[in-house]
């Protein structure tokens, strides 16, 4: 399994366990202070996988871009 595959699954992971501990906290009926701190864990974890996301698709396209180049500077020489 290639590395940016690891990134992938880890900010899913940490995205889906956050809002676990979410529901599990409402579940518990924590008090209002409690809740927001449990919100913005929640969002926090999935801004994690958003990013952990684009990290894993941004160096597909970076590597691709290698590629390219390297076929330009090829044929053009």
């Amino acid at each position: 399994m290639r590395w940016r595959h690891i990134i992938g699954i880890c900010g899913i992971a940490i995205c889906v366990l956050s809002w676990v501990v979410l529901g599990v906290a409402w579940a518990m009926g924590p008090e209002p202070g409690s809740w927001t701190y449990f919100v913005v864990g929640a969002a926090i974890g999935t801004e994690i996988m958003f990013w952990c996301l684009a990290v894993m698709l941004g160096l597909t396209v970076f590597q691709a871009r290698k590629r390219v180049w390297a076929w330009l500077m090829r044929r053009n020489a």
